[in-house]
């Protein structure tokens, strides 16, 4: 990405960066007709780019679309920052901004149910504290939460439906909170699936149990008090979903469901195996681990109606910041592990690349701080002020370093003083391995410095010598 993004650049270097901010006002809007298809839009008046006039406006529509598409993430960022916090605040400044409307009161649940559902930076906990609340918005906003989800599908199974409705939130601890949570829940299933779950009070009682099972079996301060098969039955004996339904059949396969695949939500995979990382944990175990989450993430995204089939071909260079600023310190992370441990001169090359173009790249942009951070980095892999033997990686690294000054000096800034730092030390090793005088003896004289009878670069050497050798 850093290559494509550095090219861009390059074709790009004596055009004027467009910065069109756009109108927030209008994003809720412009969300759908951005989505739709281009032969649409065409249809529509809106994307005719039969002459090349046309194609520049609508590419320049793309671009501008694109800009409000960024900053419409960006308060929806800080909303959720704020709504972290205290959700009130966090709804409070989606209405100063117009994002959500006060009336009518089905577009505020609206709303507020898409920035819950659709915003990735919204904590968990948060969102189950604001849904469990006991004011009126609280439980209106409730309903609409579980009454937009989807139980129709047939292949979802009971403990299926019940992942799906806890998967974006943190359900609160209070028993109160949870018989509204599993109340409105089954109210839910039963409309959606009235044949299999047309008891919506067999329903609430099956997914109370099914938590306090969940909790007993994976809750590690529950172990002493662990649920068996036949106590599941008993708490569960009075349930009745329909007419047809095997309940024994049925109870065994959530009982076996639940205590093999646990409840459990993505924030808390993360941080569990950060944790498991950091106590040195097997890491094939924890790469397993990972996989298996990367892909059934994906097939989650899959299985998913995906409205955007438009590729958008964007021309303006302002767009590569963000998606840069989102991805230089898992990059810069990524260039120094690999560099540091590989002895392959095809990966440890390739590394450097990726640093070269992420200086370049932060230098175009003025991005100061993540500039410095690559170089620093990338005089620290020199070597030369350290005592370690320095390989030919490392000789690689000076080499780019040099070449970096010599063709991108502008770009440097601040960043110079790595560079001028690692010339000093290399200048400085020369002057070890020749023996010649070093910058303060210059100053001295030659009568002076030299011992009795003996040459004084004999002298130097010898002492210069034992300096390498120290």
């Amino acid at each position: 990405m850093l290559r494509n993004a550095e090219s861009t650049l390059e074709s790009r270097h004596d055009e004027d960066d467009s910065n069109s901010k756009g109108d927030l006002s209008l994003m809720m809007e412009q969300e759908a007709d951005a989505d739709a298809p281009i032969n649409e839009r065409k249809a529509n008046g809106q994307g005719n780019a039969s002459q090349p006039e046309d194609l520049a406006t609508a590419e320049s529509m793309d671009a501008k679309q694109q800009m409000q598409n960024r900053l419409y993430k960006s308060e929806m960022n800080k909303a959720a920052g704020k709504f972290n916090l205290k959700p009130k605040n966090g709804l409070k400044y989606l209405t100063d901004k117009g994002y959500l409307p006060k009336e009518p009161k089905e577009e505020m649940l609206k709303g507020i149910c898409k920035f819950l559902k659709g915003t990735p930076a919204l904590s968990a906990t948060s969102i189950g504290e604001f849904l469990g609340g006991d004011a009126e918005l609280n439980r209106e906003a409730l309903s609409y939460y579980i009454d937009d989800l989807d139980f129709t599908s047939k292949d979802l199974g009971f403990v299926d439906a019940l992942k799906l409705l806890l998967q974006g939130f943190r359900i609160p601890g209070e028993g109160q909170q949870v018989d509204r949570f599993m109340e409105k829940f089954g109210e839910k299933l039963s409309r959606d699936r009235p044949e299999e779950f047309g008891n919506a009070e067999g329903v609430y009682l099956l997914a109370y149990a099914t938590l306090m099972l969940q909790t007993s079996v994976h809750n590690p301060q529950a172990q002493k008090l662990r649920m068996t098969l036949s106590d599941f039955q008993k708490i569960t004996s009075t349930v009745k979903l329909s007419e047809n339904t095997d309940m024994k059949a049925f109870l065994e396969g959530v009982f076996e469901t639940v205590c093999r695949e646990p409840f459990t939500l993505e924030e808390d995979e993360d941080a569990r195996m950060k944790l498991e990382s950091a106590a040195g944990t097997n890491k094939k175990l924890l790469f397993d681990k990972e996989r298996e989450g990367i892909l059934r993430r994906g097939t989650g995204l899959l299985k998913q109606d995906n409205k955007n089939n438009r590729f958008v071909l964007i021309k303006d260079i302002s767009t590569i910041r963000p998606m840069f600023e989102n991805t230089w310190s898992a990059n810069l992370a990524v260039f120094s592990v690999v560099l540091d441990e590989t002895e392959d001169p095809i990966i440890a090359d390739l590394c450097l690349q990726g640093f070269m173009h992420a200086v370049r790249i932060s230098g175009h942009f003025e991005i100061h701080d993540v500039r410095n951070a690559f170089v620093s980095s990338l005089s620290k892999f020199t070597q030369v002020s350290a005592s370690k033997e320095i390989k030919q990686k490392n000789v690689n690294c000076i080499r780019e370093l040099l070449n970096l000054a010599i063709h991108n000096g502008d770009c440097l800034r601040d960043s110079w003083s790595y560079v001028l730092e690692c010339i000093s030390k290399i200048d400085h090793m020369r002057v070890l391995g020749l023996g010649d005088l070093t910058d303060s003896e210059y100053f001295k004289s030659e009568a002076g410095s030299a011992s009795q009878g003996q040459p004084l670069n004999q002298q130097l050497l010898m002492r210069n010598s034992a300096i390498i050798a120290e």
